[in-house]
């Protein structure tokens, strides 16, 4: 047994050994500089400095110092420099380790006049998922789940399932996509409870294709632009709408005409005869009051309206909704300009009652407008030259002349859609000026006893939470960047962008911060520039960039545990070379035989 343990030592300890790692760990090196190179330090750091593999080759290449060491046991007074040598390789070694291991790296965004105590981590990404607040709760309760995904898209195969559960939560990562586009989908809603959705399609003149879009009507409609053609998609909840939709009143006073619809009724009253007056509804009793006519109405702080003067550009009609069963009238607005938009939601109030509002000064501006009926039909009008063009019903795949030869075609039309959301996979080629795009998943999430899968990207929507509807309650669910806390906060006094002769092109930048510690303590100002780094505790800040508009400053956040151990194991290193040259000039020979030339 002595014996194999010796020959195992004499082989770690090898010359020809310590020749192969060595070349081996140059092979590597350079591997990941060309890869640094050739596809960025995300891909050099995840597939060569922060993989097992290589830690494993760092580990191999100091037992074989070790052993080189051991294998001279008892060591003498002319081994000094050797072993100092070897000592230094292996803190040099050590040190690269823990910086491997527990190294870390993060950027700060910084506003002028802001503070920030936390880095983003920009090569770990974390999903949070919180429980939306009841009424009567204080805290949500957080799952956090964190994980390095790696610079490319992972395989259909390769997924990812957390092993905790946390506050109720479970996660799995089922598709990540490193770059990845998202690819939007309107499909009928089983429960027909989803708004309309169309996607329309603009030709123009010799069947030149402006795309496809898709709306989706909200409250106050939607409106999106084809080419140069305006398109505005709204819906209703009563079928007695639409008449007002497809014909506008011939014969109006100065005031315009207002349509009064309820119960599947409509009553059209002259607003200049009947302002401050009550209208009551034929089999009703519900009554209407014209409150106020604002011509040029702007609105107030307390939700109000008042007229900048008597021409009608923007008119407005404030309505008292009279509701039995209710002891306050109901408050309404109705606008010229916008027949469709409704108050409810500004007065917290559902009103039974709905409103058009024709006026014979305002003039349609140019363009198509849609309009989603509750029994699932869809209508249509131009607009152009001031008037309206009733186009009567359309179906999915009609196709509606407009004007100048362009067509406007329903691609898709569903009375009743929820939107489904998918990524596809985007190719970065790496060149400067080139939009980031940033990652997806895809997630499976368990809660309130039940799995739901569902697509986020990460910063996406302005990291709006997505809400899963839950038995337990609403679950908010958001993918972004891991963050660190940092046991102080950093504050952006001044940030300034020199530029060179001729405003063309960076010069410099350079960020004044103050420091607010633990006990609350402001440091004096520091600056921090591209050749003037900032330590303070274990924390080492870089100047990196700037945001957009020279409004702040962008600086990149490094913790190194082993930079002294390194240090160290280079001093031991240069000691060790001096030693041995002084060995190679019989300088311990002469320091051994110093004494006894003293005797004689």
């Amino acid at each position: 047994m002595r014996e194999l343990a010796t020959a195992l030592l004499r082989l770690l300890a090898s010359l020809k050994l310590a020749v192969v790692l060595l070349v081996g760990l140059a092979v590597v090196l350079l591997i990941g500089i060309l890869v640094d190179i050739g596809k960025g330090p995300d891909y050099a750091r995840w597939y060569v400095y922060d993989s097992q593999w290589f830690v494993v080759l760092l580990g191999l290449l100091a037992l074989n110092i070790m052993a080189s060491m051991i294998i001279r046991f008892p060591w003498k007074l002319s081994q000094i420099g050797f072993l100092t040598v070897h000592v230094g390789l292996l803190l040099l070694l050590f040190g690269a380790v823990l910086t491997l291991s527990y190294g870390i790296e993060g950027t700060l965004a910084l506003e002028e006049g802001k503070s920030s105590d936390e880095i983003v981590l920009r090569n770990t990404s974390r999903f949070m998922a919180q429980w939306m607040a009841k009424r009567g709760q204080k805290d949500d309760q957080v799952a956090s789940f964190a994980f390095r995904p790696g610079p490319v898209d992972w395989s259909e195969k390769e997924t990812l399932a957390f092993p905790e559960e946390l506050n109720g939560i479970r996660l799995k990562v089922l598709r990540y996509l490193a770059h990845a586009r998202m690819n939007e989908d309107w499909v009928a809603d089983p429960e027909n409870v989803g708004a309309p959705a169309m996607k329309c399609a603009l030709t123009g003149p010799e069947d030149a294709s402006a795309g496809e879009s898709w709306l989706v009507a909200g409250p106050s409609g939607a409106e999106a632009a084809a080419g140069s053609t305006r398109i505005d998609f709204f819906k209703t909840g009563m079928s007695s709408l639409v008449d007002d939709f497809l014909h506008t009143p011939k014969d109006m006073d100065s005031s315009g005409v207002l349509a009064i619809h309820y119960d599947g009724r409509v009553e059209r009253v002259p607003v200049s005869k009947n302002i401050g007056k009550t209208i009551s509804l034929p089999g009703s009793k519900v009554t209407v009051e014209l409150a106020g006519y604002f011509p040029n109405a702007k609105p107030t702080a307390d939700a109000h309206f008042m007229s900048q003067g008597d021409e009608p550009k923007n008119p407005v009609l404030e309505l008292l909704v009279h509701v039995p069963g209710k002891k306050e009238p109901l408050r309404q607005n109705a606008l010229a300009q916008k027949p469709m938009v409704s108050f409810d939601m500004v007065h917290g109030q559902s009103c039974p009652v709905k409103f058009w509002y024709h006026h014979p000064k305002m003039k349609p501006e140019p363009g198509v407008e849609f309009l989603a009926a509750p029994d699932g039909k869809l209508y249509c009008r131009l607009s152009s030259e001031g008037k309206y063009q009733p186009r009567g019903e359309v179906k999915q795949g009609d196709r509606i002349e407009t004007w100048g030869k362009s067509f406007i075609t329903v691609v898709r039309f569903v009375p009743h859609a929820k939107q489904e959301v998918s990524f596809v996979p985007v190719e970065m080629s790496g060149e400067e000026g080139e939009d980031v795009v940033e990652a997806a998943a895809q997630v499976e999430i368990t809660a309130g006893g039940a799995a739901r899968q569902l697509w986020l990207q990460r910063n996406g929507q302005e990291q709006t939470p997505q809400i899963i509807e839950t038995k337990a309650g609403k679950l908010g669910v958001t993918f972004d960047f891991d963050t660190l806390p940092l046991p102080f906060s950093l504050r952006l006094v001044k940030f300034t962008h020199g530029l060179n002769p001729g405003g063309v092109g960076d010069a410099s930048y350079a960020s004044m911060v103050q420091i607010l510690n633990e006990s609350h303590q402001v440091s004096g100002e520091q600056e921090i520039s591209m050749n003037q780094p900032l330590t303070n505790g274990k924390f080492t800040f870089y100047q990196s960039g700037m945001l957009p508009g020279d409004s702040g400053t962008v600086l990149s956040a490094a913790c190194d545990p082993g930079k002294h151990t390194k240090y160290a194991g280079s001093l031991l290193i240069c000691l060790g070379c001096c030693l041995m040259l002084f060995k190679r000039v019989n300088f311990f020979d002469r320091l051994s035989a110093f004494p006894s030339q003293k005797s004689t």
